[in-house]
Order: structure tokens, then sequence, then C-alpha cells
């Protein structure tokens, strides 16, 4: 086995929400896997009961129902700790950094935690860097990849345990460059600290919001641009089911 990646630990972590917005909805169901290169250590899975309505179309996806959040939830203060105990000072693997740590830096806040100060790695980031002809980097697309069962899919252990062993293929396929500690960082160059994530906010949130609050009742449609994964902008018309920042 490789001697830098040996002895290292990971933990893989990802949540189940209410929605999209961390400013409007909440956890649900936290999921995080310790593992090595080679096998699976360590699990955590929590259940949160929310304080207000889960969005239906949330719903689709996880299929956590109210009853199983009343028999197994707890609450967010009960939760949280339990989930930062778990961590300790391992590194973190997630797949869309940005949307989980929104999630659980506000909860975190909200339960008046101080926030960890564990390095992360953003899967998402880096199966596009070294995996760029990759139809898709979508979890769900590399859970078919790697022949992945599909049941549990969408809840939060499983698709932690998915994380985890696409990050063990994209170190595995590449393990010839990582002979050093220096090389092993710089493989994995997208890192920063928990505690740095910053969710950035528009100054006039509550206009945008108030805005696609509008059209998303009224089920209409905008023009959007955006930036596809050659470098092109594109723009495109669309129907929006929720803001997300």
């Amino acid at each position: 086995m490789n001697d830098i990646l040996s002895n290292k630990i990971w933990i893989a972590i990802d949540t189940e929400t209410t929605g999209l917005n961390p400013w409007k909805h909440e956890l649900l169901e936290i999921g995080a896997l310790r593992f090595s290169l080679e096998k699976d250590l360590e699990s955590f899975e929590i259940l949160i009961q929310p304080k207000k309505k889960q969005d239906p179309r949330a719903r689709k996806v996880h299929n956590i129902t109210n009853e199983e959040l009343e028999e197994k939830g707890v609450t967010l203060d009960n939760a949280i700790p339990k989930f930062l105990e778990f961590i300790d000072n391992d590194p973190l693997i997630f797949h869309n950094a940005p949307f989980d740590l929104s999630f659980l830096t506000l909860a975190i806040k909200e339960t008046k935690h101080p926030l960890p100060t564990n390095l992360y790695y953003d899967h998402l980031w880096l199966s596009r860097q070294y995996f760029p002809k990759r139809q898709s980097h979508s979890l769900e697309n590399i859970r078919t990849e790697l022949n992945m069962s599909e049941e549990g899919a969408h809840r939060a252990l499983y698709d932690a345990k998915a994380t985890a062993e696409a990050f063990r293929v994209l170190l595995k396929q590449n393990i010839e460059k990582l002979t050093s500690e220096k090389k092993y960082n710089k493989f994995l160059r997208y890192h920063r600290k928990f505690n740095e994530f910053a969710i950035k906010l528009p100054q006039n949130l509550e206009k945008i919001q108030k805005y696609f609050d509008k059209i998303i009742k009224k089920k209409g449609f905008i023009k959007i641009s955006y930036s596809d994964k050659t470098g092109y902008y594109k723009n495109q018309i669309v129907n929006p089911l929720e803001l997300f920042i």
C-alpha cells in the first residue's frame, strides 16, 4: 500500500434537508462515514425533527416521512453535539461542499457551538478536475459508474458512503502521483477549514427572494445565463422551483 495514504483517515459527510435554501429550510438528516483507503471504519447517522413542514419536492427525493421523524428524530440541539463529537479533527469529504456546509454552518451557529476547524475537500470539484470527460459529475451518475445499488440512495449515510467510495477511486487511480505528503497536498489542493467557509449573501437578498417567490408561485419562467462544463456561457429559459444561495 502507498505509505503516504496507508495511515490517513477521512470522514465523508452528506445531509438531507427540508428544501434547498439554508435560510428557509432545515437539516433533516446527517450521515457520516469514517474511512481509510481500504475500508470503512465507523458510521454516524441521525434524524433531526424540523420546526417547519418539509417541502414535498424534497420529501420525494429522500423519502423521509414525517412519521419516521417523529419516531426516530431528535432535536437540532441534541443532534449537533453528537455530530461534532463524531467528526473530531479528521479531514472531511463532501460532494458539493457548499450545500452541506451552508446547512451545517447555520445549524451549528444556531445551537451556539463553535465551528469546527477540520480541513474539508469537495469531491465534486475534484471530480471535475481529474475526470473532465465524465458525462455528469452528479453523485447519482458516479454511483451508477461505480455500480452501486440504488437502494437507500438519497439518504444521508448512503450518499456519504458513495462519496467515500468515489474519493477512494480518485486516489487509487492517481496513486502513483501521491508519493509524498507534499504531492498529496498538491493533488488535493482545493481544501479549506470548516470554520473558514462563508455564506456570502447579496445586499438585496430580500428583494431577490420576493421576486423569485412570486415567479415560483405563478409557475412562471425566467431567462438565465450560465457557464457549462466547457466554460462557455449559455442562455436558457427555466421554470424555477427554488432560490438557492
